[in-house]
């Protein structure tokens, strides 16, 4: 069960979606989740209350490379990729730092693919691989930003504590990112084909607008 210690910033099994493209917080996206591996991650995130989180994290090649045992392609955590990098073999590492990544809205395909709507909310690094099939886990640290950990207090420049900055920067979280919904009905169970690729959710896939303003949407068919 996931678990985030807002004082210290560790977030405790972690869910990670390891996929072929890289976010950045205050980015947003349309998922359309077919694999089998991350439908069922997804719908044990779903299945909890919310706020509903996971971690996003570059892998080449994403979940055919999952799948593999090459030690290339194994999560390892911060420690693991700073010794890779003093034994000079850059080609067994991996991506250590990645995005937390909040569900906004969720519909449900016939077929059993999920359509989500996610919104990068803060850096991550691995602290601790904790799972690597069929999907990884991993308890990980927040990173806050550098202004975040830097403020400047009349004209002189003074470093807070990481505990200080992450926790200010989690109380921000409800003013920097609205909750916005997919534009298709909920009153029915499963969200159509029809619905997908006839109406502008389209124009939303693979990637959704960076911000919900109206005028940067757009219109409806």
């Amino acid at each position: 069960y996931t678990s985030l210690n807002e004082t210290t910033g560790i977030i405790k099994r972690l869910p990670l979606w390891r996929v072929q493209w890289t976010e950045l917080p205050g980015r947003s996206n349309v998922l359309n989740v077919h694999d089998p591996i991350y439908t069922n991650m997804f719908e044990s995130i779903l299945s909890r209350p919310k706020p509903w989180y996971f971690g996003h994290l570059y892998l080449p090649g994403g979940s055919k490379s999952l799948r593999s045992e090459e030690y290339e392609f194994e999560l390892k955590n911060w420690r693991d990729d700073s010794k890779l990098v003093e034994d000079k073999d850059p080609k067994s590492r991996t991506a250590v730092i990645g995005t937390l990544m909040r569900i906004s809205d969720v519909r449900r395909l016939q077929d059993g693919r999920l359509c989500l709507l996610v919104v990068g909310i803060e850096r991550f690094v691995v602290q601790n691989a904790i799972q690597n099939l069929p999907y990884s886990i991993a308890d990980v640290q927040i990173l806050p930003d550098f202004d975040q950990l830097f403020q400047t207090v009349q004209g002189e420049t003074a470093k807070t504590s990481q505990a200080q900055a992450i926790q200010e920067s989690l109380n921000y979280l409800s003013y920097e990112f609205a909750e916005i919904s997919l534009p298709v009905s909920k009153t029915k169970k499963y969200m159509t084909q029809t619905e997908v690729y006839g109406s502008w959710l389209v124009d939303l896939l693979p990637f959704a607008a960076y911000e919900f303003v109206e005028s940067s949407l757009p219109p409806k068919h």
